[in-house]
C-alpha cells in the first residue's frame, strides 16, 4: 500500500468512527474487531482513545501495537472468544460475504460473545453499492451475488434498510442505522452503518438462522 492510500484509510477510519466513539466508550473498554484486514486501521484509531482491542481476521497481520491482540479466526465459525467477553463488537465491511443462514448466524455468534447490552458497530455493502458489484454476477439468493472476484470477493452480499434489521433478528435493538457513503476505497463506496445493541432474547425454541425479511 502507497503512502497515499495508507493516509486515506486512516483519515477514512477517523471519520466513519468519530460519530460513535462517545457510544463505544459508555460501552467499555473492551473492543472484539472482526475481519480487520492487514492494515487495522480501525482498531488503530481506537487503540489511540484508550480500548483494548482484540482483532481478528482469516489471515492476521502482524502488529506492534499493545493494545491490539491479533488472531486468526474465521468468522463465519464459532469464535474463539469466552460467552460475554467484551463490551463490543466491530465490524467494517466484513459481514457481507456469506449466505443468508451464515449470515444470521454470525450476528448470533456476535450476540453470544457480548456482555448483555454491548455494542455492535457494523457497516456493510448497501444494495447501491454499483462501484463494487451490486447487482453484477449471478444472484444464488437474493441480494447475493456470485462475481468471481471481480470486487475483492467470490461472493458478496448488497443490503437493504430491511434485510440489515432482518439479520440482527431479535437479538438486537437498533440505535442507529444509516445509509452513507464512503471513500475508503477510492471511488465512492455505498454503505450501511449500524449501531446495535444486545438484547436478552436467545436462541430458545423455535429459533431459525434461514429467517428472511418480511
Amino acid at each position: 500500500m502507497t503512502a497515499r492510500a495508507a493516509a486515506r484509510l486512516a483519515r477514512e477510519s477517523r471519520n466513519w468512527l468519530a460519530p460513535f466513539l462517545d457510544a463505544l466508550s459508555i460501552a467499555g473498554p473492551r473492543i472484539l474487531e472482526l475481519g480487520s484486514g492487514e492494515h487495522y486501521a480501525d482498531s488503530a484509531v481506537l487503540s489511540e482513545r484508550g480500548f483494548t482491542l482484540l482483532a481478528c481476521d482469516r489471515r492476521p497481520a502482524h502488529t506492534t501495537s499493545l493494545s491490539v491482540h491479533a488472531f486468526a479466526a474465521d468468522i463465519s465459525r464459532p469464535l474463539p472468544v469466552r460467552t460475554a467477553a467484551v463490551d463490543t463488537v466491530l465490524a467494517s465491511l466484513s459481514l457481507h460475504y456469506f449466505t443468508w443462514a451464515t449470515t444470521v448466524e454470525i450476528f448470533a455468534e456476535i450476540h453470544r460473545v457480548l456482555r448483555p447490552g454491548g455494542a455492535l458497530l457494523f457497516r456493510v455493502n448497501a444494495a447501491d453499492d454499483l462501484n463494487y458489484g451490486a447487482g453484477i454476477g449471478d444472484e444464488i439468493e437474493p441480494g447475493y451475488f456470485r462475481s468471481d472476484g471481480r470486487y475483492g470477493a467470490p461472493c458478496k452480499r448488497f443490503f437493504t434498510e430491511d434485510t440489515v434489521r432482518a439479520a440482527l433478528t431479535d437479538l438486537f435493538e437498533v440505535s442507529h442505522l444509516e445509509h452513507r457513503s464512503s471513500d475508503r476505497y477510492g471511488a465512492t463506496k455505498q454503505v450501511w452503518e449500524c449501531l446495535a445493541h444486545a438484547t436478552s432474547a436467545t436462541r430458545g425454541p423455535g429459533w431459525s438462522s434461514n429467517r428472511k425479511p418480511a
